[in-house]
């Protein structure tokens, strides 16, 4: 088992985690073509499980952007939604954030379960955090559904 992640507590609690949307998922999503700005789903904020049974998400961080002197348009290209949510929104759950810079993306970072919960637990998780994302860009529906 790799060494448990901690929460990295110079990501401060005001600032903005982003997470990407793909189209696939907003292709799947009920209902996003009549609505201008559908409400984020919990779908949309899936953990992955590793291979310690660790479960974490992805996630950019807002302020190493801003370091970089970079933009949400510098990740926009990626994917076609971006939802934030603050810092301290998932911490409140007792879910930690840390730095996982990629060679594609150096403003990565993991939201991930401190306490081990189970597949149910995290699905709720789950919809409470997508309660509390806003659209920072409200992606388009394609209709290929």
């Amino acid at each position: 088992m790799s060494k448990p992640r901690t929460d990295d507590k110079s990501i401060e609690n005001h600032h903005r985690l982003i997470r990407g949307i793909s189209q696939a998922l907003i292709d799947k999503t009920k209902g996003f073509e009549e609505q201008e700005a559908p409400c984020p789903t919990s779908n949309m904020f899936k953990f992955d499980l590793d291979d310690d049974s660790e479960a974490s998400m992805s996630v950019i961080l807002e302020e190493e952007l801003k370091t970089a002197s970079r933009t949400l348009d510098d990740i926009d290209k990626y994917w076609v939604g971006l939802l934030g949510l603050k810092a301290d929104n998932v911490r409140d759950r007792d879910l930690g954030i840390c730095r996982s810079p990629t060679g594609i993306e150096p403003a990565h970072g993991d939201v991930f379960d401190k306490a081990y919960r189970s597949r149910s637990k995290l699905k709720r998780l789950q919809k409470e955090i997508a309660e509390m994302a806003e659209w920072l860009k409200v992606p388009r529906h394609t209709g290929s559904a």
